[in-house]
């Protein structure tokens, strides 16, 4: 779906297709009206061809779009959540999502969440993580761009993450926000 389309020059931080691929499967035709218009003003016309990436900015703006019009009986933050979740049920239905999953599955979860930099960066050109191991089954995960107002959206792509996996018991908590402003999460599951 994405074409070769240049990226603009003065994008510093880039969000690639394939995330937004997964982000528009993940609510395929139940895309309401004003959510497509929403999405288009933000610069994502959906019934064209994906540019090869795009401003995070944009990202931002469609993650927000999604939650606010896709969810409109739930608070922000389990609207984001919700966004999240549906993003990575979308993404593993890609073609690169499809051989992500494979790898993750093969891996388990703390090998997951220890690669989760690599994984972030086929979406992206500036996302960072870091596995903090507390216990068996219980890490925090640093994320250095976990969507500062709403956080849950990592949260949630983490839940369909593990449960894909097949990890029994798992639970993703957000935490404050690291002293360097990282985001940070509790992921725990039954070993």
């Amino acid at each position: 779906m994405p074409s070769t389309e240049a990226l603009p020059a003065d994008a510093a931080h880039v969000t690639f297709a394939p995330v937004f691929e997964g982000l528009l499967r993940g609510y395929a035709l139940r895309l309401t009206p004003r959510a497509v218009d929403r999405l288009a003003d933000a610069g994502i016309d959906v019934a064209r061809p994906l540019s090869a990436g795009y401003p995070t900015s944009v990202w931002y703006a469609a993650v927000r779009i999604l939650a606010e019009e896709q969810h409109v009986g739930l608070p922000y933050p389990d609207a984001v959540r919700e966004v999240g979740r549906s993003f990575m049920r979308g993404y593993f239905e890609t073609a690169l999502g499809r051989t992500v999953f494979a790898v993750l599955r093969l891996l388990g979860p703390l090998r997951s969440l220890q690669r989760m930099s690599r994984n972030f960066r086929t979406g992206n050109n500036f996302s960072e993580t870091w596995v903090h191991a507390d216990a068996p089954g219980d890490v925090r995960l640093e994320v250095n761009d976990a969507l500062a107002d709403a956080p849950t959206f990592i949260q949630g792509l983490i839940e369909v993450g593990l449960e894909r996996v097949g990890t029994q018991d798992a639970s993703v908590e957000v935490l404050p926000p690291a002293p360097n402003g990282h985001g940070l999460y509790r992921v725990r599951w039954r070993c």
